[in-house]
């Protein structure tokens, strides 16, 4: 959020938005996505009437952070990267990151949702994938060698100069993480109107 705005935090918003779910407009680089389910899910949790939220789209993430930066909106949810040397300057607040635990880096005193007693949770997730069928020996390679790598010295630096937080698993893992999340995204598209029903 600016950082002249007046809420103090992310409980705060909540706070607002359960009493009366207009009270607090929000932007977001895309709909539907990450950024606007990292708004909508601990609404939903904290008991706002998420369906009614003032949601405003941007096209990108830039575009996003020049309404914030121009006072056309008071509060966003975008990736770390996109906020990070606006909160350096001092121009944003960072309240809230929807990683499991703390980022690395500078940003580790950020709370997380479930620092603040919401169960959500909420990964900006990069992928490596196949065609379905690719042989399971091709498979077992890449988890061997990203595996590797994701144990160097090298990784553990960028993780930390860039403030992510470390969320590599290896296939099979990633597969079964990625099932419930499918489910709780695709039962809230249907609610929310983006899907069938």
């Amino acid at each position: 959020m600016r950082a002249e705005a007046p809420y103090r935090s992310a409980r705060d918003i909540l706070d607002l938005i359960r009493k009366d779910p207009l009270a607090v407009p929000f932007g977001v680089g895309g709909l539907p996505g990450n950024d606007y389910f990292n708004i909508v899910r601990p609404a939903m949790i904290h008991g706002a009437e998420y369906k009614k939220l003032r949601i405003a789209s941007f096209q990108s993430g830039g575009k996003l952070m020049m309404q914030l930066l121009g006072g056309h909106v008071p509060v966003i949810s975008t990736t770390l990267s996109e906020a990070a040397e606006q909160a350096k300057a001092g121009k944003v607040r960072i309240i809230a990151t929807s990683a499991p635990a703390p980022m690395a880096g500078e940003f580790k005193s950020v709370p997380t949702w479930r620092s603040m007693g919401i169960d959500v949770h909420i990964l900006h997730w990069r992928g490596i994938f196949a065609p379905a069928g690719v042989p399971r020996e091709v498979v077992a390679f890449w988890d061997d060698r990203l595996g590797k790598l994701a144990r160097t010295e090298l990784w553990k630096k960028a993780l930390e100069q860039h403030g992510w937080y470390d969320a590599y698993v290896d296939s099979a893992t990633f597969r079964k993480e990625l099932e419930p999340e499918r489910e709780v995204t695709a039962k809230l598209l249907r609610e929310l109107g983006f899907a069938k029903q």
